[in-house]
């Protein structure tokens, strides 16, 4: 067959294109292996490939045991890479492969000390045209990874270590991964081996759209959290380590101008696992288990702080959480549950707790010298920490919840700590970590146990248990602690001690107001304004004394300042009840029922020494000074105001005025009743200087009882006051050192003292029988009392009822501390004494006792130098003695005192004598033996020489017969000027006066007491000389008493008082008028 010349070109042009074909695609795998080896060695690896196998038709590649090392040692093998090439339209710039497979490979990725990445040798440069690659696309419909193992090295890089970790992927790939189109959804499913650990994943993912999603389950086992530092140094995180065990299912999203959204939720286990953030921020735990979800917000384009949010629950074993060393949290097991927000921004982090976290052995520590410990806690409510990161900015820990705590225990610079075994707090707090120190604010109830607070100098703070209310602020500064509060306190028992020297107690306490406590290494310094209310309270200070009340109410502003020395201030008003304040080294202490003070009080330092200050009011409700050594009261009222005590130091010690209501002065210690009792007392202007010399201005007390009891030991309750008793009265010489002065040297100024009063009593059990005197309106007056001062002269005036109808006067001046020794001159009157009551004291000295029987009589008496010169001059009336059975008693010249008595009795039954009162006031030459035997001496003398004798006998009968030719009532009784006593000249008188008024019981006696002017100079000791109303007032009142001393003479003698009348008193003008009484008798 022959070809024409036109068929034989094509069967050449089909020959050739045959041979081109069959060239390349017998060239193909050789060209392909001789181009990838070229590209590769211009990368600077060497490289290998055993074989590669190209088909063109179906576009498949294949290499084997291909091999890559550059001269840094980094590269690749690969056993198994195969590419199936889709031939899309020679225009469409698309790139589809329908299937990508890696098996049994190891590719090397290393990042430089430049920062430059290296992918199987090769640089893997950042960037690309702006046009996203001349709008190629690319395409791959399936890839597969088997035994791919990528590893990743990094050398140190500033202050990240360097990095060697290796990733083997097994049984992994992808599917539909299409960049051309935005909501292409491509397949993921990896199996990755880190080590010992594991990653499992498997989701969805759309990659190229402008928002980059995926959703998909992840599953760790054993993974090591190292693997993520080069991701969590991105996310701000220094370092991130320990074992991770997870079943998470993530929800992620990203766009370039809202940044990443992603959530994750499951649960997850970590072991030994530790985190730090660049900003110091450090945790670490043994184990934590987490089972909830997670949301984060990070990489925000617009400059909002990132954010990650949690809801679930954690359990974490030996947790250690520190922020830059500057404070820290520790727990041997902790349990949280509830949801919390993270925010990371520029200048620190943010976070916000909601729910319960509870916990053991709980550690929280700010700096070096501040702790707080539970042995367990419970909080449930919200919390919101922030950490800042600029230099010189605090961290802050916020919170809103209830906590119960045990085992508590904060400790704080200067020795400051507190101990509570249990406690529930509910409230807000906030606590600021600043540079200074940590600061913690609190605005909520505190109930507590039995706890106890420390601070510095020994201060201590004790309570079984307590519950607070209110608002606090502290600060835990390096050079102090300062806490302040407001609110309110309740405690069940409190005690608070300053070392030795300081001691408050109190139970059921309520204490309302402000605080303001100061604490640092040299003291500690507090300071209140408040309320406070206490039962069973003691104050006590043992260098001065204790003070205890059985319920106290407080209202003022108190402060105490606890160094060397503790001193203490207190301004307001104090309400106790059963308060007794006691004197350290003293027998003395201050009861009351009910006190009041108003005012200030201080204890502040000066020099090495406190120094006291009082100035207030004191109102006290059965108000006592007790002599703690024979509990019995010095003095004791029953209501009593004091104003404006003042004491400055207790070298000066004042008192304005002082006004009582049931005064009692030195209490009997074996009956109910008081040496002195009075219904009101009054002091004014008292002033105590240097403790030893005393003054008042006015001492007034009235309604007053005066009860004095004698025993063998001396003058009863008031020896034991004082320590000793008094001489013996039944004897005729006293103890010559009695009255000698023990003093410290003390001197008293009394300007005026007035005691009035209705009764005095005077009771000696040391002689048999008893002796009982009682006394009535007592009126006694002292003026001008200065014991400072040698030549003062004090003024005195008494008035005394004693028994039924006696009465005694007495006047005069003494001047107790005379340059030579006491010097005095005194006048003393007493009219109708019954001296029956005095048998014990007749029968001491004489063996007899008295069966009848007044006395009347004068002293006059001086003492210069101590020094006396006295006069007694005394008469008896109707004095008879008792039955004896025969016994006789001699007196003088052989003749017993019966026959003494009968001879110088006489017609009218009296008894007349004189007898001097001599030696010093301190040994007087008187005894009641003496003044008997004077008496009976002096009457037989009388009797022998004058009433026996013929001339007395025939003068005592003229005078008996003139006396009955006179009218009794003719005669009047004349008294001395100024005076009301019956002189011895008109005794007889009366005596025969009152003989026949007994004697016939019809007639009956009117009398009317006078008083002149003349009475005047004898007054005018207290009122002066000249005549004004109140001189005309006290000659009333003299007439009135002249009267009533004429009743009582004639009642005393046995004369019915019922039948004699006293009238109207009488003042006289006439200057010539005397001093008088006189009488009108009717009857038969």
């Amino acid at each position: 067959m022959t070809l024409t010349r036109g068929l034989r070109r094509i069967l050449y042009a089909l020959a050739a294109l045959a041979v081109v074909i069959a060239a390349v695609i017998i060239g193909a795998p050789h060209a392909a292996r001789a181009l990838t080896i070229h590209y590769l060695s211009t990368q600077g690896v060497t490289a290998t490939i055993d074989a590669v196998d190209v088909n063109l038709f179906t576009g498949r590649i294949e290499y084997r045991n291909a091999r890559g090392e550059t001269d840094a040692g980094d590269g690749f093998e690969i056993g198994r890479l195969a590419v199936s090439i889709d031939y899309p339209p020679l225009l469409s710039k698309r790139i589809s492969l329908s299937r990508f497979a890696l098996e049994e490979a190891t590719i090397d990725i290393r990042r430089t000390a430049d920062n430059n990445l290296r992918v199987a040798g090769v640089p893997v440069t950042g960037g690309g045209s702006s046009d996203g690659g001349g709008g190629w696309g690319f395409a791959l419909h399936r890839l597969t990874v088997d035994g791919l193992a990528l590893h990743y090295r990094q050398p140190e890089i500033g202050d990240q270590p360097a990095i060697d970790r290796e990733i083997v992927f097994d049984q992994s790939g992808a599917r539909d991964l299409v960049t051309w189109q935005t909501d292409n959804t491509v397949s993921v499913d990896a199996d990755m081996t880190v080590g010992e650990g594991r990653i499992g994943l498997e989701g969805r993912v759309v990659p190229f759209g402008d928002e980059l999603s995926a959703q998909f389950e992840i599953e760790t086992n054993a993974l090591r959290l190292e693997l993520l530092s080069p991701v969590a140094r991105r996310g701000g995180l220094k370092t991130f380590t320990g074992r991770l065990d997870a079943e998470q299912r993530v929800d992620l999203r990203y766009r370039a101008d809202s940044g990443l959204d992603m959530d994750v939720e499951g649960e997850a286990e970590w072991r030994d696992s530790r985190l730090a953030l660049g900003d110091g921020v450090t945790a670490a735990s043994r184990q934590a288990d987490w089972s909830g979800r997670v949301t984060m917000r990070l990489m925000r384009a617009d400059g909002e702080p990132g954010s990650i949010e949690t809801d679930g629950r954690l359990d974490t074993a030996d947790l250690d959480l520190q922020a830059g060393g500057s404070s820290g949290l520790e727990a041997d097991s902790a349990h949280w549950q509830g949801s919390t927000r993270t925010t990371l921004t520029a200048d620190g982090t943010r976070a916000g707790l909601d729910g319960t976290l509870s916990g053991q052995n709980m550690s929280l520590t700010s700096g070096s010298d501040t702790r707080l410990h539970a042995d367990r806690f419970d909080n449930r409510g919200t919390t919101r920490i922030d950490m800042a990161t600029a230099e010189g900015a605090p961290g802050r820990i916020t919170t809103d919840s209830a906590l119960d705590a045990t085992g508590l225990d904060i400790r704080g610079p200067a020795g400051f700590s507190l101990r509570q075994p249990q406690a529930h707090w509910q409230g807000t707090s906030t606590t600021t970590f600043a540079a200074a120190g940590p600061r913690i604010e609190t605005d909520g109830r505190l109930t507590a146990g039995e706890s106890t607070l420390s601070a510095s100098g020994g201060t201590r703070v004790e309570s079984p248990g307590f519950e607070w209310q209110g608002t606090t602020a502290t600060t835990l500064a390096a050079e102090a602690t300062t806490v302040d509060s407001d609110g309110r306190l309740q405690a069940d028992a409190l005690t608070l001690a300053v070392g030795d020297s300081l001691t408050i107690d109190g139970t059921n306490l309520d204490w309302q107001g402000t605080t303001h406590t100061v604490a640092d290494s040299q003291a500690t310094r507090v300071e209140t304004d408040g309320t406070l209310s206490s039962a069973d309270f003691a104050f006590r200070v043992p260098e001065s004394g204790d003070f205890t009340a059985a319920t106290l109410d407080w209202h003022g502003d108190f402060s105490l300042d606890m160094a060397a020395l503790t001193a203490r201030r207190a301004r307001g008003r104090v309400i106790a009840s059963e308060a007794r304040t006691s004197i350290a080294g003293a027998d003395l202490a201050i009861t009351s029922q009910r006190i009041v003070f108003n005012g200030e009080y201080a204890e502040q330092p000066v020099g090495d020494a406190l120094r006291l200050s009082v100035d207030g009011d004191v109102d006290g409700h059965e108000f006592a000074v007790m002599n703690t050594a024979i509990d019995a009261a010095w003095a004791s009222m029953l209501q009593g105001y004091a104003k404006r005590l003042t004491i400055d130091g207790l070298d000066d010690i004042a008192l304005e005025s002082l006004e009582t209501s049931g005064l009692r002065l030195l209490g009997d210690t074996n009956t109910d009743v008081a040496v002195l009792e009075a219904v009101t007392g009054t002091a004014r202007r008292f002033r105590l200087t240097d403790l030893t010399h005393y003054r008042l201005a006015d001492l007034d007390i009235k309604e007053t009882d005066i009860h004095l009891r004698r025993d063998d030991g001396g003058m009863g309750v008031i020896s034991e006051f004082f320590g000793g008793g008094t001489s013996d009265e039944t004897g005729g010489d006293g103890d010559p050192e009695a009255g000698a002065d023990s003093g410290p040297g003390s001197t008293f100024a009394l300007d005026h003292l007035g005691v009035s009063g209705p009764r005095i009593q005077f009771h000696d059990v040391s002689v048999t029988p008893d002796v009982a005197l009682s006394g009535a309106n007592i009126n006694f007056v002292l003026e001008n009392l200065d014991t400072g001062q040698t030549d003062n002269r004090a003024r005195y005036r008494l008035a005394l009822d004693v028994g039924a109808y006696g009465h005694l006067d007495s006047r005069g001046e003494v001047s107790p501390m005379g340059r030579g020794g006491l010097d005095m001159e005194a006048d003393a009157w007493l009219r109708s004494l019954a001296l029956p009551p005095l048998s014990g004291y007749m029968n001491a000295a004489l063996g007899r006792r008295i069966a009848g029987g007044v006395a009347d009589g004068t002293l006059s008496i001086d003492a210069t130098n101590g020094e006396l010169d006295g006069n007694l001059d005394t008469t008896l009336a109707n004095f008879r003695l008792a039955e004896d059975g025969g016994q006789a008693t001699e007196i003088a010249f052989g003749i017993d005192m019966d026959t003494a008595l009968a001879l110088v009795r006489g017609q009218d039954d009296l008894i007349n004598f004189e007898t001097a009162i001599l030696g010093d006031v301190s040994n007087p030459y008187f005894s009641i033996r003496n003044l008997v035997r004077e008496a009976i001496l002096a009457g037989l003398r009388t009797a022998l020489t004058s009433d026996y004798s013929p001339v007395g006998l025939l003068n005592r009968a003229k005078n008996a017969m003139m006396d009955l030719t006179r009218s009794l009532a003719s005669r009047p009784v004349i008294f001395v000027s100024g005076k009301h006593y019956v002189q011895s000249e008109d005794r007889p008188y009366l005596a025969r006066l009152a003989q026949a008024m007994r004697e016939d019981t019809s007639i009956e006696l009117t009398v009317t007491g006078h008083a002149v002017p003349g009475d005047r100079d004898g007054m005018a000791l207290f009122h002066g000389e000249e005549v004004d109303v109140q001189n005309a007032l006290d000659l009333r009142e003299l007439a009135r008493l002249r009267g009533e001393a004429v009743r009582d003479y004639l009642a005393a003698r046995n004369v019915n008082p019922d039948r004699i009348t006293t009238r109207e008193p009488v003042v006289e003008r006439s200057e010539e008028a005397r001093p008088r009484a006189t009488f009108t008798i009717s009857g038969n």
